[in-house]
């Protein structure tokens, strides 16, 4: 069911910070949708945004959802602020695009989807690296045969420090959602892992995690995800699937893809060129993502990225953590 008026969403934001920023920006820019508001607790930049926009400034969801009814909201609050603008939303009326992850906990990611069911809204999480284009090559190569069956997927994804460490988890439940999310995409559903965890810096989060896997279908796989690295390096993100037909390797989300074709040295390989500069945005992947998203919803039809798709991610990102402190392989 869709709420839109002459094939148009009227939509929303919650959150003004950079990435509500990049949000506001995306639903602006497409051709289907009304940006009518943005909400956020700090004035100055909310109000700089609306009006940077032409949307309407609102200090509160409940105010948001009660003067101006949009048929969709992006929640891009704080990461372990999810929750509580997703259901006002939800509850209002409104299908709701919300940042990954999708929450701190697992009690509220499924309060979250449990409630789109009973509001008969669509619940989206951002994992936006599937969007980027080489992501999508990769995508299309493999759903075509490319690959084959699976026999190991693999990904490292390690960048910087975050400025909050506000759980001892935080770095595999803020970050390596992606990383779940897309060896899920390739691999197919995982159905047992074990964990290793490291704090270098003494400081009482874990900033490096291994994770093995296996999947169901019968292939394994490995997640190196850190925040010991530099995203300012090359390679800060590797992605790589083998299977019995041939392999894909994806570097930098928007940086390139390499498709092989076994047992052929030959491979192909697209990067973007000189004048491709969004596809060398990786902030332009939530355009791509939220196109998609929108137009779930003008079709009646399920989103690409499901609030099932983020509760899965989340709730292997807890498997890993369970792993390590029992010092065990774990079902998932």
């Amino acid at each position: 069911m869709t709420s839109a008026t002459n094939g148009r969403l009227r939509a929303a934001v919650v959150g003004a910070g950079f990435v509500g920023a990049n949000h506001a920006r995306a639903l602006s820019d497409h051709p289907s949708v009304d940006l009518i508001a943005v909400c956020g607790r700090t004035t100055p930049k909310t109000d700089a945004l609306a009006l940077a926009l032409g949307a309407t400034a609102r200090g509160s969801v409940e105010e948001l959802i009660s003067k101006d009814a949009p048929d969709l909201v992006c929640v891009c609050t704080g990461n372990d602020q999810h929750l509580e603008p997703t259901l006002e939303s939800l509850e209002g009326g409104a299908h709701v695009f919300v940042e990954k992850p999708m929450a701190f906990r697992l009690d509220q990611a499924r309060r979250m989807v449990e409630t789109a069911d009973r509001e008969g809204r669509s619940l989206g999480v951002n994992f936006n690296h599937r969007f980027s284009e080489p992501y999508r090559r990769a995508l299309e190569f493999a759903a075509g045969g490319g690959v084959g069956a699976i026999g190991y997927v693999d990904i490292k994804f390690a960048g910087d420090l975050y400025k909050e460490l506000n759980d001892p988890y935080c770095m595999l439940i803020e970050t390596q959602g992606h990383s779940f999310d897309l060896m899920r995409l390739f691999g197919g559903e995982i159905k047992s892992l074990s964990a290793h965890l490291a704090d270098p810096r003494g400081l009482g989060v874990y900033t490096s995690a291994a994770v093995a896997v296996t999947f169901e279908g019968g292939g394994v796989g490995s997640l190196l995800g850190s925040w010991d690295g530099s995203y300012g390096n090359p390679g800060a993100q590797i992605f790589e699937v083998a299977g019995l037909r041939g392999r894909v390797v994806v570097e930098d989300v928007v940086g390139s893809v390499r498709l092989y074709a076994q047992p052929d040295q030959l491979f192909s390989q697209w990067s973007p060129g000189m004048f491709d500069s969004d596809a060398r945005d990786f902030w332009r992947t939530i355009d791509s993502h939220l196109r998609a998203f929108v137009d779930s919803i003008l079709a009646g039809q399920e989103p690409p990225v499901t609030g099932r798709d983020g509760l899965r991610a989340l709730e292997l990102s807890y498997a890993a953590i369970d792993s390590f402190e029992r010092g065990l392989t774990v079902g998932t």
